[in-house]
């Protein structure tokens, strides 16, 4: 895990939620995050959940993330 996934985790965990607009203009300078969040998804260390308005969806740290 590179330093700026820990960067990533805990603004999620800080926040409860974060949306990937709000990511990447963080931790990105504006450009895409897709590798990196679907990395994180992937490694079970962030949970992407749909239904927001527009279409949107929201990212949350995972249990196992959340309880360390």
């Amino acid at each position: 895990m590179t330093e700026r996934d820990q960067i990533i985790l805990k603004h999620v965990g800080q926040n409860i939620i974060s949306l990937r607009a709000v990511i990447e203009t963080l931790f990105f300078e504006g450009r895409t995050c897709d590798n990196v969040v679907h990395r994180l998804v992937k490694q079970s260390l962030l949970q992407v959940r749909d239904g927001l308005p527009g279409g949107l969806s929201y990212y949350q740290v995972s249990i196992n993330v959340a309880r360390t």
